[in-house]
């Protein structure tokens, strides 16, 4: 979906508001885009399955837009994080229920939102670390990682939706994630 600048450019607030007015879906898009990689890192951790993950980002799609317009929320990027992780807990409890919650990952995720030395960090605090680290990477480093981590793309892929050489993406990847993680736990840190 084509969102026009002048909605990018709007508060999550603002977002919100138009929405709860509106009802028009560009508003509650472009919000949930925003989010969407932190959503999908949210139930990556919990569900430890891509595409369960990825069914729950298009679940959340639904509800949240739902729950947005009859809830009060003053921090959107907490109040969805707690949305999903209730979200991610439910389905565990279903699994459990019916028998299948795996022990380990079925598909390795090379990205980890939590690294070793940062455990003690709860995971709200590395996920509203990732979001601020994730804006202050340049844009070709941010478009690369986004896509080939959160939206689970091969470097060919990747290739083909940015336009750079191979060589390119590779670099744009490594460096964004080295990137990310200094500034993850830098920004921890500080609190």
């Amino acid at each position: 979906m084509n969102i026009p600048g002048k909605i990018s450019s709007l508060s999550d607030q603002e977002l919100m508001e138009r929405y709860k007015k509106k009802r028009d879906q560009k508003y509650f898009a472009e919000l949930f885009t925003r989010y969407s990689h932190l959503i999908m890192g949210v139930c990556m951790k919990y569900l430890k399955n891509t595409e369960a993950s990825k069914d729950g980002v298009m679940n959340l799609y639904e509800s949240i837009s739902d729950k947005l317009v009859t809830n009060k929320i003053e921090n959107f990027g907490g109040w969805i994080y707690v949305v999903t992780k209730n979200y991610c807990l439910g389905e565990l409890r279903k699994q459990a229920k019916e028998g299948v919650v795996e022990n380990s990952l079925t598909e390795s995720m090379e990205f980890e939102l939590q690294p070793h030395h940062t455990n003690d960090y709860s995971l709200e605090q590395q996920i509203l670390a990732l979001e601020k680290c994730i804006e202050m990477l340049n844009k070709e480093q941010a478009k690369c990682v986004s896509l080939f981590y959160f939206k689970k793309k091969s470097y060919k892929e990747v290739t083909n939706l940015t336009g750079f050489n191979l060589n390119k993406v590779k670099s744009n990847i490594q460096n964004g994630k080295r990137n990310l993680k200094k500034c993850i736990e830098a920004s921890i840190e500080k609190e």
